[in-house]
């Protein structure tokens, strides 16, 4: 029999229990606790602790503790501890914890090869963390896997206990991450009509808030530390004890109108900079947290509007919304987030394990057969028909309900049966339907007596009443807490392409947000250059990203590559135009597997989208706000709308971002992304004066590039049609007028290069402003040496050449890539 196991790995805390059909259970930690925090501690000798016991070591020993490390999954980022030596990726953590988790289970279950788990990924997680996440159960040595949503998984468990019929609302506020979904149950079958969530959103956010705001100036008052002292080595102790404190704290206004964020000098056993012993007093009330956490609560309810808009849902719609995840204990959030949305609030499941409960029971409808070791395959459901055959005589039954009873049909396949009679008797009950007349489409109607399997013995019997021999004699129906129809995809994902050469790459979407899911299909590509067999330095890039947003695609976010090269195979060329049969599947959990084929050189490449991403550093973060800031000047005088002040207010933050410290970095890094989409939103509303503006910038090109020398008059005239193409398409919905423009400036920049010298000698200037992005530093040099050279005796067909060579000299991933081109089928 199989055991099905349910994973919630969580930020802070992580639970697992196992359904076997009929009963849930949860396996406590060896200290008795339903949950286990995530955390791991290592002592100088090498020795492993987790969850509890490495929890009160962190405080005391953070240079030998990995805490929050699911935070930076997906990512490059490296958990070091130097106290133990040791370096760890967040995945190798992560994967510590599955396989503590796994381990609390019974001998049987773990050996068993029947053992099936269901681990849950938040609704906000991009595909890199999911990613992450699938492979840090494979290294576990978990077997089976699958993924789920945790606000699914949550769904699943409300609904084995209420099979109230309604549209529900699970508001799911965890340790690092906030999840909303809006869910449909109708006869114990769960429909999820949509999803949302925001990343790096949580009580772990919380925490750090009060940190900032409250802890941190009376420390600075009350000692003399420096002012960065949150970075500085000497008072890393100290940060983590006065951390452990604020979330005591916290958690204690669950229950109290006041507490302190108190510590001794005792237990820190640190001084400041004059030698005075360190301690930590301070009074914190309801009202003062309430004040602190007002964004937070207002981004979360913005959040559950737009979920709700999505479906076209009102608050009257909703029976109620029930809250998930350790902040919402606090009750003010609770009330705060039930009145400001109107909907009545509910805690009708234990916030801490329903999410592990939910995946276990989901993991029992998975047709676990379809899935391999490696994770490979579609999380396909069990079908819930069935059937028992002989010969001219069949018996059809739904194989799986959530009800209580069920019926079987009777279908037969020709004549000759008046005066047969059959009898269906469960081998659990011994009840019997007694025996019945055979005729086509009768029915009987079947008591299902307990959850899991119920066996029934079929008989069939002449009209002498003798029983006629059948080839199977068993009927097999499981009754199950809940099913779940239907899961939407929560992010639109595409393929970026060209959709002809010379033009700017657009996005072809393989699924759009809303789609259910899983989905597959097959898109006909081309390639845009020849590839030889052995070239490593031409590459074919399919780039996958997540988001809506159409211009700049590079605003979304980039979740992965497939890369072909001339190494990935031995003979042949892929030429300019060739075919690239690209199939792709998206499962339940929105993983993405594609495979390519390409038939002129018969050979196939494939690969689980994605990989990990590099960690924005404070320096990116700064510059990509800079070119924020700049694009908002750039409409800020055509377009009045009070969103630009809060894309501003985000990006003027991240321009003066100083601290490495990785947490705020990829708060920032989220920040930023949601601000891109809101300046998206911002286009999409404005699109006609964002257009009309865009038109005027081309014509001004035009008007300057009219009179240049070098430029033929057919050349200038085939700028003016697009610019008249254009003119005729400012008022489409389509993407036809952006896709001219794109047209129009590659043209232009091409013949400004080959005819106008001050051209060239900008891209110089450009390609020698960052010595940084150059990996052979020395001849980077060289060539810069000779290109200055050039550049004084206005030497411009060589100074071509030395921008060649300076762009050859780049990275393969800044300039030697190649996209492809959308086929003709």
């Amino acid at each position: 029999m199989r055991t099905y196991v349910g994973i919630d790995l969580g930020t802070t805390n992580s639970a697992v229990c196992s359904y076997d059909g009929e009963d849930i259970r949860i396996w406590k930690s060896p200290d008795q606790n339903d949950v286990t925090p995530s955390v791991i501690f290592i002592d100088r000798k090498g020795r492993r602790f987790y969850g509890m016991k490495a929890y009160n070591q962190a405080p005391a020993y953070p240079n030998n503790t990995a805490v929050l490390f699911k935070r930076f999954m997906g990512t490059d980022k490296k958990i070091e501890l130097p106290g133990a030596n040791v370096m760890l990726t967040p995945v190798e953590c992560s994967a510590e914890i599955l396989r503590v988790l796994f381990g609390y289970l019974p001998e049987e279950v773990r050996t068993s090869k029947g053992a099936a788990t269901v681990i849950t990924v938040p609704a906000a997680f991009n595909q890199t963390k999911k990613d992450a996440t699938k492979r840090a159960a494979a290294m576990a040595g978990l077997g089976k896997v699958a993924l789920m949503q945790e606000p699914v998984a949550a769904i699943m468990s409300l609904m084995k206990t209420k099979k109230q019929d309604g549209i529900f609302i699970i508001y799911d506020l965890g340790g690092g991450t906030f999840d909303v979904s809006i869910a449909e149950n109708i006869g114990g079958k769960v429909n999820l009509l949509t999803q949302g969530g925001i990343e790096m959103c949580g009580g772990r956010d919380i925490d750090r808030k009060i940190f900032t705001e409250i802890l941190t100036p009376w420390l600075l008052e009350n000692f003399v530390l420096p002012p960065d002292f949150q970075s500085d080595p000497r008072y890393k102790t100290l940060c983590r004890y006065a951390e452990r404190s604020v979330e005591w704290a916290k958690i204690g206004l669950s229950t109290q109108e006041e507490t302190q964020i108190y510590l001794g000098e005792f237990e820190i056993r640190t001084v400041d900079l004059e030698g005075n012993e360190i301690y930590i007093d301070i009074s914190l009330t309801r009202s003062r947290l309430n004040g602190l956490i007002g964004d937070l609560v207002d981004s979360t309810v913005e959040a559950t509007r737009e979920a709700l808009a999505k479906v076209n849902l009102k608050p009257d719609d909703i029976e109620k919304i029930v809250f998930i995840g350790g902040p919402p204990n606090y009750k003010p959030l609770r009330d705060e987030v039930a009145s400001r949305l109107g909907i009545k609030a509910a805690m009708d499941l234990n916030p801490m394990t329903a999410v592990a409960e939910g995946a276990s029971i989901y993991a029992e409808s998975i047709d676990w057969d379809s899935i391999s070791d490696s994770g490979k395959g579609s999380v396909v459901s069990k079908s819930s028909g069935g059937a028992l055959n002989a010969k001219d005589i069949s018996f059809r039954y739904i194989a799986r309900t959530t009800a209580e009873s069920t019926k079987a049909v009777v279908r037969l396949n020709g004549s000759g049966y008046g005066g047969f009679t059959f009898e269906i008797v469960s081998n659990d009950t011994g009840t019997t339907t007694g025996r019945v007349p055979l005729e086509d489409k009768s029915s009987v109607s079947l008591s299902l007596m307990k959850m899991g399997e119920n066996r029934f013995t079929v008989s069939v019997y002449d009209r002498s009443g003798q029983a006629i021999p059948l080839p199977s004699s068993t009927i097999v129906i499981t009754r199950t807490l809940v099913s779940s129809v239907s899961i939407p995809a929560s992010h639109s994902i595409g393929l970026e392409i060209l959709k002809k050469l010379e033009s700017n790459s657009v996005l072809h979407y393989l699924v759009r947000e809303g789609d259910d899911l899983p989905k597959e299909g097959v898109i006909s590509l081309r390639s845009t250059a020849d590839i030889k067999a052995g070239d490593a330095k031409t590459i074919l890039n399919i780039n996958l990203w997540e988001g809506n947003i159409q211009f700049p695609i590079t605003d979304n976010r980039f979740i992965g590559v497939l890369k072909i090269s001339g190494s990935d195979f031995d003979r042949g060329i892929i030429k300019t135009g060739d075919e690239l049969i690209c199939n792709y599947e998206i499962n339940n959990a929105e993983n993405i597997h594609i495979e390519v084929s390409v038939p002129s050189i018969g050979a196939t490449f494939e690969g689980t989208y994605s990989g990990e991403v590099n960690m924005p550093s404070a320096q990116e973060i700064a510059e990509n706000a800079e070119e924020m800031l700049q694009r908002i000047d750039e409409i800020s005088d055509d377009i009045d709308d009070s969103r630009l002040d809060r894309v501003r207010e985000i990006n003027e933050k991240a321009s003066d971002m100083r601290r490495d410290d990785p947490e705020s970095m990829m708060k920032m890094h989220e920040d930023q992304l949601a601000s891109r989409r809101m300046l998206d939103e911002i286009r999409r509303d404005h699109m006609q004066v964002m257009r009309e503006r865009e038109l005027d910038e081309m014509k001004d090109i035009y008007g300057d590039m009219e009179g240049m020398q070098g430029i033929l008059p057919s050349e200038i005239r085939t700028l003016e049609r697009l610019i008249n193409s254009a003119e005729r398409a400012i008022s489409l919905k389509s993407n036809e007028f952006e896709e001219l423009c794109d047209d129009f400036h590659a043209r232009s920049g091409r013949l400004l290069y080959w005819s106008q010298d001050w051209y060239v000698t900008q891209i110089y200037k450009d390609l020698i402003e960052d010595p940084d992005e150059y990996d052979d530093t020395r001849t980077f040099f060289d060539l810069k040496r000779r290109g200055d050279a050039y550049l004084a005796k206005a030497d411009i067909d060589n100074l071509r050449t030395v921008n060649s060579m300076l762009l050859d000299l780049l990275p393969q991933d800044v300039v030697n890539n190649i996209l492809p081109r959308l086929g003709d089928r």
